[in-house]
């Protein structure tokens, strides 16, 4: 908003009707505001009041209109009185006299441009400045006390105070009246009435209402009051406009929503910011503290080990140790291609895993045949048995595994049957 509103209209003690009307609405140029008050009996004139207040907004809120300000309020004042003249019927007793007067003001941040056709005023308060009117009344009596033929105090009471050489609707076209730009200050006010507070209220009782409230709307629910108090025999229409200079113009209309959203965005940015800066701060202490039990946990000495663990971890080292030697023995004996090498590295293998059982009397060992001789029995005379002893020294002294297994085969072919005799002893 531009500026803080009040308003209030009030038919009074002696009117059956409210003839008066009102209207404000925010445009892109500013904020247009009316008051009208309606004449020529009570349907027409409440008529003509409306009429008059309609058009006077719809003009200075057209968009198509006149780019400079001054000539849209008098292009408003001629459609809006063209509007009312037309709707005056000389066969119809309700409107064939009816007209209105009217007051526009169009502010613009701290300026105010004003138009007026009629008795009804605008003003200017401020508490430095006090009450100043900013209107010229359209009547016979305002004409004489500019001619000094009366004084503005005899004007007050004189019988034809109310009788307007001017009004909206009464001829095809109206002179209206329209000021320069006004320069307002922050925190004055505007007051817009009909004549029924102005013609019954002095200045001075007006400005001390308005003195006496800061609020818009105490200041006109208090003008009303005021004028009812001094008889009200009119109706009494009361606008009152604090100004603050705030979003009047174009540029806050069309910006002041989205620079309100950017602000509501902004904040709602800066508190998400503020909360994950808090999130970041605790997830930082908590990994600190994290990596503290880390540091304390590696600095610590390990659990000992016991006596029965350390036992078997030795066991287990020197097999494998031995394991190892003898890997690399074989390896070596390989790569010498050597099996008399390897032979008795196998030989003491499996001496060592296979127990060696216990020869009986008579067998082949190593070192050759040694039998168990019997008493008048001759080693020379025994065929079998010397050849048995042949072949058992045979077996004794393998090369190789391969060769053991096929003199084993050999042997056991040419072995004589013992119940068969030789050829050669045949023949003896």
């Amino acid at each position: 908003m531009g500026a803080h509103h009040g308003l209030r209209s009030e038919t009074g003690h002696v009117r059956k009707a409210n003839e008066d009307r009102m209207g404000f609405r925010r445009t892109v140029d500013g904020e247009v505001y009316v008051v009208c008050d309606g004449m020529g009996g009570a349907k027409g004139g409440a008529k003509a009041a409306q009429l008059a207040v309609q058009a006077l907004i719809e003009q200075l809120d057209d968009r198509n209109g006149a780019s400079d300000l001054r000539t849209r309020m008098q292009v408003a004042f001629a459609e809006a009185n063209s509007t009312v003249f037309k709707h005056r019927r000389p066969d119809d007793p309700e409107t064939r006299d009816m007209g209105s007067t009217a007051v526009a003001v169009l502010l613009r941040g701290t300026r105010l441009l004003i138009g007026h056709v009629g008795d009804s005023r605008a003003y200017r308060w401020s508490k430095a400045g006090g009450l100043r009117q900013l209107t010229r009344d359209h009547t016979r009596v305002q004409r004489l006390v500019e001619a000094n033929v009366i004084s503005p105090t005899e004007a007050a009471n004189h019988p034809e105070a109310s009788v307007l050489d001017r009004a909206m609707g009464h001829q095809p076209q109206v002179e209206a009246d329209i000021s320069d730009w006004v320069s307002l200050e922050l925190g004055e006010s505007v007051l817009l009435c009909s004549d029924g507070l102005s013609g019954y209220a002095k200045d001075s009782e007006i400005s001390a209402v308005m003195n006496s409230e800061v609020d818009p709307q105490r200041q006109a629910d208090k003008l009303t009051e005021l004028a009812l108090k001094k008889g009200g025999e009119d109706n009494v229409t009361v606008q009152v406009v604090q100004v603050t200079g705030e979003g009047s113009s174009m540029w806050a209309r069309f910006f002041g929503a989205p620079l309100f959203i950017l602000l509501i965005v902004t904040l709602s940015y800066l508190s998400m910011a503020s909360w994950f800066h808090s999130e970041f701060v605790a997830l930082h202490a908590s990994n600190d503290a994290l990596q503290n039990k880390v540091d304390a946990l590696s600095k610590a000495a390990p659990p000992p080990i016991d006596q029965k663990g350390t036992q078997l971890f030795g066991a287990l080292t020197e097999s494998i140790a031995e394991l190892k030697n003898r890997v690399a023995i074989v390896e070596q004996a390989r790569s010498q291609k050597s099996p008399e090498a390897i032979a008795p590295m196998r030989s003491a293998t499996v001496e060592k895993k296979t127990p060696q059982k216990k020869e009986p009397a008579g067998t082949t060992t190593a070192q050759g045949t040694q039998p168990n001789l019997v008493k008048g029995q001759s080693k020379a005379k025994d065929p079998t048995a010397a050849s048995q002893t042949s072949t058992d020294n045979k077996v004794g002294h393998p090369t190789d595994a391969g060769s053991v297994a096929a003199k084993d085969d050999s042997t056991s072919a040419s072995k004589p049957d013992p119940t068969r005799l030789p050829k050669s002893e045949s023949n003896e």
